[in-house]
């Protein structure tokens, strides 16, 4: 099991299926290249995509491990002229962009920021069958500022709730998604949800 919770990894599978927009995927805060990986389960087996994660440690690991990855060493934000990012969690995992998340969850995270490289959402472009976003409460930035003609992305899978409080974050962004023609597809837990678009396929076979 290489996703976050047990069960993920098979509502995956089972949303994606053979993969009606290419074996490939788009990893948005993808952390390291296996441990709590929402798209490894799909590379084991061949798929292969673009990973965007800002934190250099895992730079040569996702280079060694997967190799058939292209993977750019930056955050994705609302625009692409850098941004504030704290280091937070164990081994970074908890990293964001979000200066409230920092106040309100403060022993979480390195005292001062730094500046890192940033790619604007608005100039994404590609057809994936899968998209993991997870980037600790920057999802409604992204989201809201994505170009749904030029990124067409078949399922879905957003972290939801903030970390240790709960707070529901997915009502920021989900009514974007709604408008774009997709459909919630449910959840293994309050963690993550899932979100199919109406033209991904004719079935999930």
């Amino acid at each position: 099991m290489a996703a976050q919770y047990p069960g993920e990894d098979a509502m995956i599978r089972e949303l994606v299926g053979k993969g009606a927009w290419g074996m490939s995927y788009l990893d948005i805060g993808a952390f390291h290249p296996v441990t709590l990986s929402n798209t490894y389960g799909l590379y084991e087996p061949g798929w292969s995509g673009d990973v965007f994660e800002p934190l250099p440690r895992y730079a040569e690991e996702f280079q060694q491990m997967r190799p058939r990855d292209r993977y750019h060493c930056m955050a994705v934000s609302d625009h692409s002229d850098g941004q504030e990012f704290w280091t937070g969690g164990n081994d970074g995992a908890l990293s964001t962009m979000e200066s409230d998340w920092v106040a309100r969850l403060g022993k979480e995270y390195s005292v001062s920021p730094k500046r890192i490289p940033t790619i604007d959402a608005a100039i994404l472009e590609g057809r994936y069958s899968f998209g993991s976003l997870d980037v600790e409460g920057h999802e409604a930035t992204i989201i809201n500022r994505m170009d749904f003609d030029r990124l067409r992305v078949g399922v879905w899978m957003i972290e939801a709730i903030e970390h240790r409080t709960f707070r529901p974050t997915y009502l920021q962004w989900e009514e974007t998604l709604l408008s774009h023609g997709y459909e919630y597809r449910g959840s293994v837990n309050s963690q993550n949800r899932f979100y199919r678009h109406q033209d991904y396929g004719s079935s999930v076979n």
